[in-house]
């Protein structure tokens, strides 16, 4: 069998495996000697797939290791659950390339990970509509890594695909934006001001005049590197786009616990990229606000996803934005329902809530697990329904209800600096 070399890190290695061709019902492997180039040698080729049960491993006097395996088929019951259980976790009911490529990310081989789906990609007909797919998770791989040049243009290739195939159907169901132009943009003030601020602390960056190029540098410096504990990026012209690459920056964040995007312009399409990262991430954020940043009743749609995921938000401040009665109906189910941790919420002096909301707000308050400040602000509202509303509140004991009063916000106000 040859020598091993140390220094090579090389060492001999003998299999023994015992193979019931009865085990399974399909034939698991066959003998190909008579197809060997070395006829005098029994050869055995095992189909791939073949499953084998590690028994032992010994090393012999000789220095050579002697392992013993034996076959297993997909019915053996301790390893179909586990086998059942990674093909619903990571694919669509078959293991593959892919799903093996899904295991290894999640376990933290990002690098492994990137491989295997790029060979995946050479693989496939350039027109399945799947490669949008491993486009996009290519993209979240090379963002995990810290390369946000690569991540956006993975998510460039699978939008591509998009605009040229319409008709695609993918899981992924967020608009992917094209923020292609931003790879080579420089802010050098604001790099100074990132660069300046201490490491695992507050980062103030509100009212300066920031773009959506911006966020790819508040994310690798600030996010990244920096690891900030809060930020504050209110007061600036962020849309959806930058929300994209701020929210590319939330999945794999570890440090950031209070973020303050009031009075920007995300809108809901940059609340569905937070809201989604933070779904995935979600046992690092504290602290939310999003106020006075243009959201309407399809924010409260993905609100109410993040809500019923995220284990550590406590603190959510949606005021003046343009919610209905539809929107707020949305959100007090999900506290009602499926949330046990949120205990500040203000909901004051949205566009289009009127007293219907009070119905809504009033069961939400009788059954809710953990709140303990709401705040809203009602136009027209009655003496009858404010009574009704802070009464709800009294029978909860837990709750505190400040009806178009506004000291309750300048209490609270240390959490959004």
């Amino acid at each position: 069998m040859g020598e091993g070399n140390p220094e090579d890190n090389l060492q001999r290695v003998l299999f023994e495996i015992n193979a019931d061709p009865s085990v399974v019902s399909m034939k698991p492997f066959a003998d190909i000697t008579s197809h060997s180039d070395f006829p005098i040698e029994t050869e055995v080729l095992f189909m791939l797939g073949s499953i084998f049960r590690l028994n032992n491993v010994i090393l012999e006097d000789d220095q050579l290791w002697v392992i013993t395996m034996t076959l297993y088929s997909d019915n053996e019951h301790g390893l179909k659950q586990v086998l059942s259980y990674m093909k619903d976790q990571n694919g669509n009911g078959k293991a593959d390339l892919a799903t093996l490529a899904k295991i290894v990310w999640k376990m933290g081989k990002f690098n492994l990970a990137e491989k295997y789906y790029l060979r995946l990609i050479n693989e496939i007909p350039s027109n399945d509509p799947i490669l949008i797919k491993l486009y996009e998770d290519l993209g979240d791989i090379t963002s995990h890594k810290g390369d946000y040049d690569a991540s956006i243009q993975w998510y460039n290739k699978a939008l591509e695909i998009r605009e040229k195939n319409p008709s695609f159907n993918t899981e992924k169901n967020t608009k992917i934006v094209d923020v292609s132009e931003f790879i080579d943009y420089r802010n050098l003030k604001l790099e100074k001001i990132i660069k300046q601020s201490y490491s695992r602390s507050r980062i103030y960056l509100g009212q300066e005049n920031l773009i959506d190029p911006d966020m790819k540098i508040v994310v690798k410096e600030a996010i990244i590197k920096k690891q900030c504990t809060k930020l504050n990026l209110s007061d600036n012209s962020i849309t959806s786009k930058g929300a994209f690459i701020l929210a590319s920056g939330l999945k794999n964040n570890l440090t950031l616990q209070v973020l303050n995007l009031c009075a920007t312009r995300i809108g809901d399409s940059g609340v569905q990229y937070i809201a989604k990262a933070l779904s995935i991430n979600n046992n690092v954020i504290k602290v939310l606000n999003i106020s006075n940043s243009g959201l309407m009743d399809k924010s409260a749609e993905d609100l109410a996803a993040l809500l019923k995921t995220n284990k550590t938000l406590i603190y959510l401040n949606l005021a003046g934005n343009e919610f209905g009665d539809e929107g707020i109906a949305i959100l007090a189910n999900a506290l009602q329902n499926h949330n046990n941790t949120l205990e500040y919420l203000n909901l004051s002096y949205n566009k289009w809530m009127t007293e219907l909301s009070v119905e809504f707000l009033i069961i939400m308050i009788n059954y809710t697990q953990a709140l303990k400040v709401l705040l809203v602000w009602f136009r027209d509202l009655s003496e009858k329904n404010e009574n009704r509303l802070k009464k709800a509140a009294q029978a909860n004991k837990k709750a505190r209800v400040t009806v178009n009063n506004s000291w309750m916000s300048l209490k609270y106000q240390f959490i959004d600096w």
